[in-house]
């Protein structure tokens, strides 16, 4: 990392337009080659790790994730749509907030962590827990030069850093499992990503202000616009990991892992639109809203590739998503291919509502956005014992699938009420997606009579969902290139 180049402070591009194409190429590229190291390595660990581990390391995740994510004030949306957004005492006062959640969330890992091992009956937990608090507590040292460079969409910088670290997390964990392949591989591969992130945005990034500073006129506006951050966040974590936290209770711990499998590919391509949203779309939506343009005219021009090329990944998952499990995994993770083709429209739904999230954050309703994640969370109370009564642990899956599209739909309600309209659109989507998958299982059938391979059947179906999306790529590339 020594000679790496030196981001100066951002200025101004020549144009939005500029930032968004240049921004969301280099976040699709990096998020593309990021999951492709992901996958990569999941798959050569879950040969290395027993199913068991990664069963504890999703509940160990499961609890970091939820201190913070119930701790968070949005500093980072609050920098991005602020008008004070690179004042010096804005910035240093942010910092100053985030050092004392992360110390405060560090004290709280070290509490809480062999109550939650007494609660699953896996005494590891205490241990495991105690030592990733750090995980916690280094990333809120990270210099604020992160926020403003997102702000601004210069994500070339952020790309880099990221994938280095990654590179170097994957390659850590990848030689210590084969030495020792233990849970504490997992762990400390977090440990020292996170110290080399913490270490690379204080040395090569600008245009942050990281010093200790309480402003109060800046601690009011950051908390003010993130009290109903924290509320969405809240329920966001509960929306996103409901069901992990119930069936790490209700199901043994090596199914949870294979659960864990399937959860994370059929979440690949709605993490890559995640991506574009929070890097992207947010702060364009955002800059667009302050200067009185036309808000709607852009969430339709960024929002309708995003929708088609998740869309694309999602189809080929639900046509064949058992075959690509058979052919990456062994026999101990067979059980996450019928959960992945299930989990596959749960995506479907949040790829198209998190589009919404996106603009209603830059519009300043972060309560729409926990409105949706609340009905979410009810659906999930409500539907999930309900499908594990009457149908089992499949049934229980199928939930997930109902309480996405709740959320789904006050998503809808809540952008028609900024006098966006997006349901026509979805619904043309929604059946371009049922036809797409439709399509790949019946080339799938038909390459089996002939051809019983797993492989070749995934390449039919993947050519035969490319054919029935092609139409809306060509479409999506032309207004691309006329924009």
């Amino acid at each position: 990392m020594a000679d790496a180049p030196a981001v100066e402070s951002p200025s101004p591009a020549p144009s939005l337009r500029h930032r968004v194409i240049s921004g969301s190429a280099w976040t699709i590229g990096s998020f593309g080659l990021s999951q492709v190291l992901r996958f990569g390595s999941s798959i050569v660990l879950a040969r290395l790790l027993s199913p068991e581990i990664f069963g504890l390391m999703a509940l160990v995740n499961l609890f970091l994730r939820g201190t913070q994510m119930l701790s968070d004030v949005g500093l980072g949306p609050s920098i991005t749509q602020s008008e004070r957004g690179e004042d010096p005492d804005f910035l240093a006062t942010a910092w100053t907030i985030q050092i004392a959640r992360g110390v405060l969330l560090g004290v709280l890992c070290l509490g809480l962590g062999w109550p939650m091992g007494w609660f699953y009956g896996e005494s590891a937990l205490g241990s495991l827990i105690a030592v990733s608090a750090l995980t916690v507590l280094l990333p809120s040292l990270n210099s604020t030069s992160l926020y403003v460079l997102g702000r601004h969409m210069q994500m070339r910088a952020l790309s880099i850093l990221d994938l280095a670290c990654q590179v170097f997390t994957i390659g850590l964990m990848i030689a210590w499992a084969f030495r020792a392949p233990t849970v504490w591989v997992l762990v400390g591969g977090a440990i020292a990503g996170s110290a080399l992130k913490l270490a690379a945005s204080h040395l090569f990034l600008r245009g942050g202000s990281d010093r200790l500073r309480w402003d109060p006129r800046s601690a009011r506006e950051l908390v003010g616009y993130g009290k109903w951050i924290f509320v969405s966040t809240m329920l966001t974590f509960f929306a996103a990991e409901l069901d992990r936290l119930v069936f790490g209770k209700m199901i043994p711990i090596g199914e949870l892992g294979v659960y864990s499998i399937a959860t994370m590919i059929s979440g690949m391509p709605v993490q890559a639109i995640l991506a574009v949203g929070t890097s992207i779309a947010f702060p364009a939506y955002s800059r667009i809203h302050r200067e009185g343009g036309d808000v709607e005219r852009a969430f339709d021009q960024l929002r309708r590739p995003l929708v088609v090329i998740g869309g694309l990944g999602l189809s080929v998952l639900l046509a064949c998503g058992d075959q690509i499990i058979s052919i990456l995994y062994d026999a101990r993770y067979a059980g996450a291919g019928w959960m992945l083709r299930i989990l596959v429209v749960a995506s479907w739904f949040l790829i198209l509502e998190c589009t919404n999230g996106a603009l209603l954050l830059a519009r300043g309703a972060p309560n729409l956005v926990a409105l949706g994640n609340a009905g979410k969370i009810a659906g999930l109370v409500t539907l999930m014992p309900a499908g594990f009564r009457w149908l089992g642990f499949p049934g229980a899956v199928g939930a997930v699938v109902l309480a996405e599209a709740i959320k789904y739909v006050l998503s809808v309600w809540s952008v028609a009420r900024h006098r966006v309209t997006v349901w026509r659109r979805d619904l043309a989507f929604s059946l371009i997606f049922a036809g797409a998958a439709g399509a790949g299982v019946i080339a799938r059938v038909a390459v089996a009579r002939t051809l019983p391979s797993a492989l070749f059947e995934c390449a039919a179906a993947g050519l035969a969902v490319l054919a029935v999306w092609s139409p809306m790529l060509l479409r999506v590339a032309k207004s691309i290139r006329g924009a």
